[in-house]
């Protein structure tokens, strides 16, 4: 309970202890002392800042409350309720809040009848806002209610629980995609290995293993999605070609969007915007969450695109209920939200507007109630022409004749790279974990021209292999392997810069080759 609810009670519970002693009495002197009793308990009243009201308890033939009868409020109450004091008095509950949970009535009425006081929180939808609320009884079947309006503090609550669960939903999409590209990376590279080893006259496998390998590159992309929703990295402007950046977006939405929405997508081939990928995603993504909202019983969503002297315009439309003046002037406002309470945060539009600035671009809205809204995205032109690169036949993996120590927890990754590397003329050292890296190190120290680790493993994970070599004599190479970004890597602990890094999940030509980058390259730990 509120110190201020406390002593409010002990201080109207003795003045009514006075005024209910004082009635009992008839003579001059109790009278005076009466008066000067209700003058103070109005003093009292009208000087509170919380909200209080006086009541007596309305029951049924058969004892149970049903109602109660405002019999006095101070001016605190109609500013904390938005109800006129004046219009209250001497009405019950019922007849100026029709819809009032009944709840609020149960409560009240165990306080008046029993006499023990209670303390609690409550929404009140009539009045769509919240409430701490002391109530206790100064005689039986009446009750004083002392109250504060806490629903600023209630909304902030429930966006600190939307932003810790965005917060753990990331690191939990991080962990994902880690484990995920784990697996890919198995696949990708068992799938090499059988691959090289085929007859070429066996073209059913060979297709059905390009396949495979499709499906892999398909599965990495979305590890590269998870990755990228979990980062907390400063935005990263790219040229990026609008078409199949709204046609991957359209594609994701009309698999999660009701059957009766339409979506339409008209935007011409070979325009390049000057944004970050993944955050323009994210905005479509949210102005399309709110065009479903807009349109309950279905309705077309449209995104075009229109070509301007110094910008483009991406437009989004939807066909539904649409806006007030009013509220598309607040849209933008932190945590302001027309979503009913729990369905929405009001910060999925302030998040659009600041992606936008961020890209050097601006935002414009119009809408209309029944006439739908239509948000116009100005986006920045690309300043050069997006490179579009050529396929290429596949490059030979380089050999070599170097020592590599290789860890990784995984065994099926440790034994398809022994066996590729060994091939290619490379002498391979393997560990499952960082303890036994470091120490097979050290007993060939002379002899290592390279570590290769995963950077998440048992006992001692690849960043603290890296920190105990990085300042041995002489300098040793390192190339460092992970599924999580390495911008993550290094905000995760460690002290110093990234080594020469290969994302997962590779395949077995990719890692080849990094590995022959890395050691033909002067920088070492």
């Amino acid at each position: 309970m509120k110190k201020s609810h406390a002593k409010l009670e002990a201080e109207l519970q003795r003045v009514q202890a006075e005024l209910h002693e004082c009635r009992q009495q008839q003579s001059p002197l109790l009278q005076r002392q009466l008066e000067q009793a209700e003058r103070r308990y109005d003093d009292l009243l009208a000087h509170m800042r919380d909200g209080c009201a006086l009541h007596e308890i309305i029951c049924d033939e058969r004892g149970r409350p049903v109602d109660y009868r405002f019999l006095s409020v101070n001016a605190a109450f109609g500013r904390l309720t938005g109800l006129d004091p004046a219009e209250v008095m001497g009405k019950t509950v019922r007849e100026v809040l029709p819809t009032l949970e009944r709840s609020w009535i149960e409560k009240f009425g165990t306080v008046a009848m029993t006499g023990v006081p209670m303390h609690f929180e409550q929404h009140s939808t009539p009045l769509q806002r919240d409430y701490e609320v002391t109530a206790f009884s100064p005689e039986r079947g009446k009750f004083i209610v002392v109250f504060d309006d806490i629903t600023d503090r209630k909304r902030l609550e429930v966006q600190l629980y939307h932003a810790q669960r965005m917060e753990a939903l990331g690191q939990l999409a991080g962990g994902v995609a880690h484990e995920v590209s784990n697996v890919f990376a198995i696949i990708a590279a068992v799938a090499e290995s059988i691959k090289d080893g085929l007859p070429p006259d066996a073209p059913r496998l060979h297709q059905d293993l390009e396949e495979l390998l499709a499906a892999v590159q398909r599965g990495s992309f979305i590890s590269q999605k998870l990755r990228s929703f979990s980062r907390r990295d400063p935005l990263v402007l790219q040229h990026v070609e609008l078409q199949p950046a709204i046609e991957e977006i359209t594609s994701l939405l009309r698999r999660v969007m009701p059957p009766d929405l339409v979506i339409d997508t008209r935007v011409p081939e070979g325009v390049a915007v000057q944004v970050d990928y993944g955050a323009l995603q994210q905005i479509l993504l949210n102005l399309a969450n709110n065009a479903r909202d807009s349109m309950p019983d279905g309705g077309t969503l449209s995104i075009t695109c229109q070509l301007l002297s110094d910008r483009v315009c991406v437009c989004v439309r939807d066909s539904g209920v649409g806006m007030d003046q009013a509220t598309v002037d607040r849209m933008f406002d932190p945590f302001f939200t027309t979503k009913p309470t729990g369905a929405g945060t009001g910060l999925g539009m302030p998040v659009v507007q600041r992606l936008m600035r961020e890209f050097g671009g601006t935002i414009e809205v119009e809408s209309h109630l029944g006439a739908g809204t239509e948000i116009r995205l100005y986006l920045p032109w690309a300043t050069s022409p997006v490179q579009v690169e050529q396929s290429r036949p596949p490059r030979e993996p380089p050999r070599g004749h170097e020592t590599i120590l290789f860890a990784e927890d995984e065994a099926a990754l440790r034994k398809v790279a022994k066996q590729t590397l060994e091939k290619l003329g490379y002498r391979v050292l393997l560990a499952a974990d960082g303890e036994e890296a470091l120490q097979l190190f050290y007993a060939h120290e002379s002899e290592i021209d390279l570590v290769v680790s995963d950077s998440v493993m048992p006992r001692i994970d690849g960043i603290e292999v890296y920190e105990a070599l990085k300042r041995h004599e002489p300098p040793i190479r390192f190339l460092l392997v992970s599924g999580y970004a390495p911008e993550q890597l290094a905000k995760s602990g460690a002290p110093g810069s990234i080594p020469p890094f290969l994302q997962k999940p590779w395949s077995l030509g990719a890692m080849t080759h990094r590995i022959r980058e890395v050691l033909d390259n002067a920088q070492t730990c």
